[in-house]
């Protein structure tokens, strides 16, 4: 069974070791070797202690009973303003294994039910135009917004940007139940 869970400063090391893991898988031959092979579980435990403690900033995580946590989503306010939408997902990963299984959406619609308690009813999401998993979002109903040029690893790539005008469609019909920490 998989529990879509609100994370915890106790979830820093294995968000970092996801975080690593479906960087190093997911932008391979996309992004440079060298920054990727140079990732560490310790520099992005660091990170993820900021990032969690950012006010204004969710993050769900997803985990089984079994393997732990595989995947996280994290958002927040929109960061990009002239995109005129409220929210925004900053992060969204699930390891290779579980990718496909609908994790994704779970997590995408836990962020948007607390944007929508916040009254943020918009949602954009940037994405490496590369990511070969970019499709998700044309298959989540994402509009193509924008795009920008972004610099990772020393070089210059492109990002881009989908938009949900109302966020709320998607987090209908879930099936997964989000699970409150004890």
């Amino acid at each position: 069974m998989i529990h879509i869970l609100p994370a915890t400063q106790d979830d820093i090391p294995a968000l970092a070791r996801v975080y690593v893991d479906t960087w190093r898988n997911q932008y391979a031959g996309v992004l440079p070797e060298k920054f990727l092979s140079r990732m560490t579980y310790a520099d992005y435990e660091n990170k993820w202690t900021g990032w969690l403690t950012t006010p204004g900033t969710t993050t769900y995580v997803a985990q089984t009973d079994r393997q732990g946590l595989i995947g996280f989503a994290q958002g927040g306010p929109a960061r990009d303003l002239s995109l005129d939408y409220f929210s925004e997902m900053y992060l969204l990963y699930v390891l290779k294994d579980y990718q496909q299984q609908g994790i994704g959406r779970e997590l995408t619609a836990a962020l948007v039910n607390e944007f929508t308690k916040a009254g943020l009813w918009s949602m954009a999401v940037w994405c490496l135009r590369d990511n070969p998993s970019r499709g998700f979002y044309d298959a989540m109903g994402g509009e193509l917004l924008a795009e920008k040029h972004v610099g990772v690893g020393g070089e210059n790539f492109i990002e881009v940007a989908y938009g949900w005008r109302d966020a709320r469609t998607l987090s209908s019909g879930n099936k997964q139940t989000v699970t409150r920490r004890r």
